[in-house]
């Protein structure tokens, strides 16, 4: 059976996976770009984007991760878009005409829509579905691959819970967003957010690839695996 995985998952030294005041302009809120200033210095970035350059050490094998061997991607109506996107039916996602996924698309609503055919090979398919039958439908899709879990920090809370995941890559970076529901936690749910109780701890089906961003003053370090 295809395997269900998570890539490049960023928190914040406090455990944030997002930021507050989410809006059209600022899709992770009050954290911008910090939390994924990593990513964006990889050479996996630069060939993603069009763009020359980028390093190809531990931040890039990390992140280059992503790609292989997808068949289908499930994201959270959070990471489709803005509170409110459902209200304009012309909305079609933060990527432009040409979404880098080329795959299949599921992303979770309450409020379903028609599917979106984009250049590149994304379709985007809206559905009010448990993570289980989301699961189901997206790995139909993947023709035998794997299906990856995109987020939102919620989202992936929830297939967490239900022993879902089968490889998890979280990457801590030494920012303070202290604001909004921890990403990952153990115990009740309170106000919608999984407390944190123990710092980083979540459940999977295989151990975590955790990899930590040193401080960006020290020079010479490197991005450090645990």
């Amino acid at each position: 059976m295809s395997e269900l995985r998570v890539h490049n998952f960023t928190i914040s030294l406090d455990g944030f996976g997002t930021g507050v005041g989410q809006a059209p302009d600022a899709p992770f809120g009050h954290a911008g770009e910090r939390l994924h200033q990593w990513m964006f210095a990889t050479r996996f970035w630069a060939d993603m984007t069009g763009a020359e350059g980028g390093g190809t050490g531990a931040d890039h094998a990390f992140a280059a991760m992503h790609e292989p061997g997808i068949g289908a991607e499930i994201m959270g109506a959070g990471k489709f878009g803005p509170p409110g996107w459902q209200d304009d039916p012309e909305y079609r996602g933060w990527w432009g005409d040409e979404p880098p996924f080329r795959t299949p698309v599921f992303v979770l609503t309450h409020r379903p829509r028609p599917s979106i055919e984009m250049k590149g090979g994304t379709t985007f398919h809206f559905l009010s579905a448990s993570p289980a039958e989301a699961l189901e439908t997206a790995r139909e899709a993947a023709g035998g691959k794997d299906v990856r879990l995109g987020g939102g920090p919620s989202v992936v809370r929830d297939f967490l819970a239900e022993g879902l995941v089968d490889h998890m890559h979280v990457v801590q970076v030494p920012v303070l967003l202290g604001a909004r529901c921890p990403a990952l936690g153990r115990s009740g749910v309170t106000g919608g957010c999984l407390r944190h109780r123990s710092g980083l701890h979540a459940q999977w089906r295989h151990s975590p690839d955790v990899h930590r961003q040193a401080p960006v003053t020290a020079k010479a370090a490197e991005p450090r695996e645990v």
